[in-house]
């Protein structure tokens, strides 16, 4: 268990680096609270946003770690001014720090150091191969009768605010929104731009729902990018049509896994592929292998210091998508054509000319 110091999971650095994925989660935004956390529950490491809104986080963690139980907790920092938080964690014992601008790779990679137990099986949801869909809306009603509707299809998890829904997708990333126009607070709308900035989010296929039946309020859907609009009350076959609409699109997309430890290679891959493929990206073999043991690619770009061993480690998970194997020194030149021999798909050389990307996925994938 993780203690996530910060105004909310809404806040950037649990969506930024996609913690809720991987680990389990506990929130807290004062030292009473975190306090609290620390008394009831075992938790094996802290990370702080030292860049808070409402409070210092740095404040809240020299006062928790004043309690003898807390001192030897590893602490993560994660802020924008690394000089500046260092400076005001002077004497604080068992911190280490890392910039908001690190990628999620090198968060988790930082984690992966202490050993912290990641979620299991057991944590997962009864139903984890339905699609997941996320009802968010401020009527209690309106979520009760999406829940009785939808469940039968989907794994359905609800939120009554756009902040409860960014908690919820911290623990599980949806397969689609059905999304309330208007709710007090954060609305719908607001909710969709926050979420849209976010590069893990941005892909979520999102309907939105409005018993507001006015031209203004569609036209403003559509303009900013949502998938699609129902109108409330909604019927139970619309909904799942509009559902299977905005899903079936998603799902004709190819998926393709990059396993790559160089970030600057990874954007370079990703603006090469993202417009025509789903991609995942995984930094090392390990968290490749993880990854690999929820979801099934349709292809593997692989990039590793022993690819040989990465090969045969991905083809023991009963992975049979074909492997494309990424050279960037001309000294594993050998060893990258030994896993061509033992059955690789092709092999693509820096620099990563997106046409010859493309030539060997179509390859791969048999693809006209």
């Amino acid at each position: 268990m993780i203690l996530v110091i910060d105004d909310s999971a809404a806040n950037s650095i649990v969506l930024k680096f996609g913690l809720g994925e991987r680990y389990n989660l506990k929130f807290a935004n004062s030292p009473n609270f975190a306090a609290d956390i620390l008394t009831r529950e075992q938790i094996s490491a802290i990370i702080v946003n030292a860049d808070m809104e409402s409070s210092s986080g740095i404040y809240i963690l020299r006062r928790i770690k004043n309690l003898q139980s807390v001192s030897k907790i590893h602490t993560i920092v994660i802020a924008a001014n690394l000089g500046l938080a260092r400076d005001e964690c002077f004497n604080i014992p068992e911190v280490s720090f890392m910039n908001l601008y690190s990628s999620k790779e090198d968060v988790l990679m930082e984690l992966s150091k202490y050993h912290l137990p990641e979620k299991t099986p057991e944590d997962a949801p009864e139903d984890e191969n339905k699609k997941c869909i996320l009802v968010v809306d401020d009527d209690e009603i309106a979520l009760r009768t999406l829940l009785f509707q939808l469940s039968h299809d989907y794994t359905v998890i609800t939120a009554s605010s756009g902040q409860e829904a960014f908690e919820k997708m911290a623990s599980r990333k949806p397969d689609a929104i059905l999304l309330d126009v208007r709710m007090p607070g954060m609305d719908g709308i607001t909710f969709f731009k926050k979420m849209k900035a976010i590069a893990e989010y941005r892909e979520i296929p999102t309907i939105f729902q409005t018993g507001v039946a006015d031209v203004e309020t569609v036209c403003e859907c559509i303009s900013i990018g949502s998938d699609g609009y129902v109108i409330k009350p909604v019927q139970k076959n619309m909904i799942i049509d509009k559902i299977e609409e905005v899903l079936g699109k998603e799902l004709s997309k190819k998926h393709i896994l990059i396993i790559e430890p160089d970030n600057e290679i990874c954007k370079i891959l990703k603006n090469h592929l993202e417009e025509d493929f789903k991609v995942s990206i995984e930094s090392s073999i390990s968290f490749a292998l993880y990854f690999l043991g929820k979801q099934a690619p349709d292809l593997i770009f692989l990039d590793d210091e022993n690819p040989c061993s990465a090969y045969y480690k991905i083809r023991a998970k009963s992975i049979n998508a074909p492997i494309i194997l990424l050279s960037r020194m001309c000294n594993k030149r050998t060893i990258l054509e030994k896993c061509i021999s033992l059955g690789a798909s092709g092999l693509v050389n820096n620099p990563y000319n997106k046409n010859e990307i493309m030539e060997n996925i179509k390859f791969a994938l048999d693809i006209p």
